[in-house]
């Protein structure tokens, strides 16, 4: 995320059971994990977008069991 000197390791996924791609181009989803508990939606998706313009949405799923 912004100033932290932590790396990150992308892991590519593929759609899920059910899930249609939209024939506009490719569409791609990608994981990152060990994210900080303020990360929001809005700054994940910022983050990237300011790398690859091409970003569309962003989400930050919490793992309950972690908490």
């Amino acid at each position: 995320m912004p100033n932290s000197e932590q790396n990150f390791r992308l892991n590519w996924a593929a759609l899920g059971y059910g899930e249609k791609r939209q024939e506009e181009g490719p569409d791609y989803t990608i994981f990152v994990g060990d994210l900080a508990a303020d990360v929001s939606d809005y700054m994940l998706q910022e983050t990237f977008k300011a790398v690859y313009p091409s970003v569309k949405s962003a989400k930050v799923v919490t793992d309950r069991t972690s908490c």
